[in-house]
């Protein structure tokens, strides 16, 4: 969610309204700057409770969520190209 190299204090930086009302096109509904998309960089914390171990062993409740949305996708909508 956030370009490689943004620390902490440089994420989360928010568009004002007139920013963005200026960069979007509406033919393609984005918000683009010369061209190109904005990137704005949203950097998010985890609770170091959820650590177990060296901190590396996966989330049981995000492998749960990811199990769920799995079979949703295959049984609703097979061919949708966010089940991946």
């Amino acid at each position: 969610m956030y370009k490689s190299g943004t620390i902490a204090s440089a994420a989360n930086q928010f568009l004002t309204e007139a920013a963005m009302a200026v960069a979007f096109d509406e033919k393609s509904q984005t918000f683009t700057t010369g061209g190109k998309p904005i990137q704005t960089s949203i950097y998010r914390m985890f609770a170091g409770s959820k650590s177990v171990g060296t901190g590396t062993d996966e989330d049981g409740d995000i492998v749960d969520l990811n199990k769920s949305m799995t079979a949703l996708f295959a049984k609703s909508a097979p061919n949708d190209a966010r089940r991946n």
